[in-house]
């Protein structure tokens, strides 16, 4: 009996087959290997990309993820919607609501993904839990996807009650790893004798065989408490999948996620006390008990990853011969600093833009790690690695957040407006201030050059041409002090 149903996306709820083959075909066309039969590529719907290049091509890591980057470029943009949903899915979601199930995606695809689909099918609103791959890294099995999954539906404890469906051997395999039923379904791309070879626990031939099955074996009973299950330290994210992840793949009042009050009911108030939001929302087990948004927990846990920030420090010491500061405490610094001399930009500036660029330019240090501004073997791989950073990290987000701040992260590295322009000059004036501050330092450490020293500031100049000034004179002053190389 259960309580929870975990879908797999690809080849269960929705016939992805078509956009998931054409990107899989561009990607072999960019790399240069000549594409076979449409048929053959169907073994791709479902099993993570990067496995699949591997496997069915015999191509080295490196090459396999440089397939997945090119059929990213298509996917994305076209193949996401050349998709449709099983004829009775809704349906089926809908009578599994009524009844009282918990429903979640547990897909080897990335969230981002994820999301934009069922959205787009507008079956958002149908699950309590959307768990998938991320991007650049983490939940490389579909064993880590369900784990993930039950974590966030507070199940882990109750695993019993919950069931994975599925078309293919790694659905099946993967839950049974994770120690859960799993069922798996014939419309799909998988064959009866893949299934039953992989463990599943029932087959469904078609859409109304597999509502039939989960109705019957729904067990009601209030929801679990989660308890201490999950590592607090460990902030829970969801991104786009990793190069070992996969890319292929209005409820009534009767909708309910139990223990949570009707969402029409004019009484129940906030989100507290099971507001409006709470038909969409799912417990938070890093959180605690109260059943969080899927916005609402995506936004916390970028809040949680963003503290990161703190751990990397960078070359430039803190005024008075402190410690090497951190990168937010650089960002907090020159963000107040940004606030603090608007008067000096060369151009009218909206301030507030100025200060979050300030404020997360350097978020993708995170995982690109801080690259001192004179360190040239270090400049050369910087974008490559922020960039890669930029979307892990930044996909943790809601997608329109997501898409804000990458916009104006973007921005700030484009350097092209009157915004941006400040913010560099902030960026470029904050060490500067530092390094003087300390007898150049950090400048005679590392053997630097005025000229180098001028390099950089030529954005500052470009931000303000009285803060330049300042830095002129100020490196002028370390030059006859003997802290920079002339």
């Amino acid at each position: 009996m259960y309580k929870a149903a975990l879908f797999d996306l690809d080849g269960t709820l929705t016939e992805s087959g078509e956009g998931i083959v054409k990107s899989v075909q561009y990607a072999l066309e960019k790399l240069g290997i000549p594409t076979p039969d449409p048929r053959d590529l169907l073994c791709f719907v479902g099993p993570p990309l990067v496995k699949s290049f591997m496997k069915y091509f015999d191509l080295s890591r490196e090459k396999a993820d440089r397939g997945v980057d090119f059929y990213r470029e298509r996917f994305g943009k076209i193949g996401i919607f050349e998709n449709k949903l099983y004829p009775g899915v809704r349906g089926m979601l809908e009578d599994l609501k009524d009844r009282g199930y918990l429903l979640a995606i547990a897909s080897s695809k990335p969230e981002d993904y994820i999301l934009r689909i069922l959205d787009y099918f507008e079956i958002s609103s149908f699950f309590d839990v959307v768990t998938g791959s991320l991007m650049k890294g983490g939940r490389n099995s579909k064993t880590e996807v369900i784990e993930e999954c039950l974590a966030r539906l507070g199940m882990k404890k109750d695993r019993r009650l919950a069931v994975m469906v599925g078309d293919r051997e790694h659905d099946m395999k993967g839950a049974l790893d994770a120690g859960i039923d799993c069922i798996g379904v014939l419309y799909g791309y998988g064959e009866r004798e893949e299934l039953e070879k992989a463990g599943a626990s029932h087959i469904a031939e078609t859409v109304e065989d597999l509502r039939t099955c989960l109705l019957a074996s729904f067990q009601a009973q209030d929801r679990p408490d989660p308890g201490p299950e999950t590592d607090p330290t460990v902030p829970v994210k969801d991104d786009e999948g990793t190069p070992g992840g996969s890319d292929t793949e209005a409820p009534s009042t009767a909708n309910q996620t139990p223990g949570v009050p009707d969402a029409t009911d004019p009484e129940a108030g906030s989100l507290q006390s099971g507001g409006p939001d709470a038909r969409d929302a799912q417990p938070g087990s890093l959180y605690g008990d109260l059943p969080l948004p899927e916005r609402l927990r995506r936004q916390l846990d970028f809040a949680l990853e963003i503290d990161k920030e703190k751990n990397i420090f960078r070359q430039t010491h803190l005024s008075g011969h402190g410690r090497n500061e951190n990168d937010a405490e650089h960002a907090w610094h020159m963000a107040v600093m940004a606030w603090l001399l608007r008067e000096y930009a060369n151009e009218e500036v909206d301030i507030s833009r100025v200060m979050l660029m300030c404020l997360i330019h350097d978020i993708v240090e995170i995982d690109a790690g801080d690259t001192y501004a004179y360190d040239q073997e270090g400049l050369a791989t910087q974008k490559a690695r922020e960039d890669a950073a930029k979307e892990r990290i930044f996909s943790i987000l809601p997608p329109e957040q997501k898409e804000e701040l990458t916009a104006i992260f973007d921005e700030f590295e484009a350097c092209e407006t009157a915004e941006s322009r400040f913010a560099h000059a902030m960026d470029n004036l904050q060490p500067l201030l530092l390094n003087n501050s300390n007898q150049g330092g950090d400048w005679r450490q590392h053997k630097v050059s005025a000229a180098q020293v001028y390099g950089r500031q030529k954005k500052t100049r470009m931000g303000s041409e009285e803060l330049y000034r300042v830095t002129d004179s100020i490196i002028r002053k370390n030059i006859k002090e003997g802290n920079l190389l002339p």
